[in-house]
């Protein structure tokens, strides 16, 4: 039997854009549970939530201990800017 080889880190800007596309991805599960909020996304997953940016930026860097993190505001229904 060949042992099993532990996995190799990803470069943060590999997994940065995999989380980009996962978000991508999944924004119509996002605009349902997710309404006009901001979300941060790590490692496929939404790892914090809420309608002010910067809250939602340090809960994650709290998380993850990175410095930049995908944050996406997930729009559902209609905004003026």
């Amino acid at each position: 039997r060949k042992p099993i080889e532990e996995p190799k880190p990803v470069p943060r800007y590999v997994q940065e854009e995999e989380d980009w596309a996962y978000a991508e991805a999944v924004y119509p599960q996002l605009a349902r549970k997710y309404p006009n909020r901001w979300v941060a996304v790590a490692h496929h997953k939404i790892i914090a939530s809420g309608t002010n940016l910067m809250k939602v930026f340090a809960a994650a860097q709290r998380k993850t201990g990175w410095e930049q993190i995908p944050l996406v505001f997930v729009e559902r229904g209609i905004h003026v800017y």
